[in-house]
């Protein structure tokens, strides 16, 4: 897996479906880029975000096996949304649902089901119940991820435009050195404000 500069994404990914999710075409289309260099597993992490969305979109360049990591029957809105995402996504091969928070992982699991080429995660930017407690969560997710890689797993995410997220991520990458790029610019219409990426992906060295 090789970090790939914005200017060097196909576009003819940025592809799009109806169904309800976070993943829009601009993300897809830096998402897929990536998905379609990994050979082996890929984790999507879409804390409390999870539907079929995102997976059928990268069905679209890979047939690896997908682990879906979210909370799932651990909270009555996210059960809500398993219960449909694993309708939507019930035509599909390789789709492993795994239950999952930054405080309750099956560390065994996570490890049987290595090698992951590709770490896609929705960090928590917000939490309404413990604010407080965001930019450690956001930390420890960072800190799960990056032990279930392998050297030159790619970890990538958006909302990396929001203040924590930044930061968390910033410091993460500073401490272990890890090389990243950034990607989709909110302030291209304002270019004097200077550039506020969406989106980041780094690459793990072990």
């Amino acid at each position: 897996m090789q970090l790939i500069p914005e200017n060097q994404l196909d576009r003819s990914l940025a592809i799009d479906n109806p169904l309800p999710g976070p993943t829009n075409s601009d993300i897809a289309c830096v998402l897929l880029n990536y998905v379609r260099q990994t050979k082996n597993n890929i984790i999507l992490n879409e804390f409390m975000k999870t539907t079929a969305k995102t997976a059928t979109l990268v069905r679209q360049v890979s047939e690896n096996p997908l682990y879906l990591h979210d909370l799932f029957d651990q909270h009555p809105l996210a059960n809500k949304m398993f219960q449909q995402t694993q309708k939507d996504l019930s035509g599909y091969k390789d789709i492993n649902y795994n239950r999952t928070s930054p405080l309750d992982v099956d560390m065994d699991q996570l490890e049987r089901n290595k090698p992951y080429d590709l770490i896609y995660t929705l960090l928590p930017f917000k939490l309404e119940q413990a604010p407080n407690t965001t930019e450690t969560v956001i930390s420890k997710t960072l800190e799960l991820w990056d032990w279930a890689s392998s050297d030159g797993t790619i970890i990538l995410g958006p909302d990396y435009n929001k203040t924590n997220v930044r930061r968390m991520v910033d410091l993460f990458c500073k401490q272990h050195k890890y090389q990243m790029e950034t990607y989709l610019d909110t302030n291209y219409l304002n270019p004097e404000k200077g550039p506020d990426p969406f989106m980041f992906a780094f690459q793990v060295k072990k």
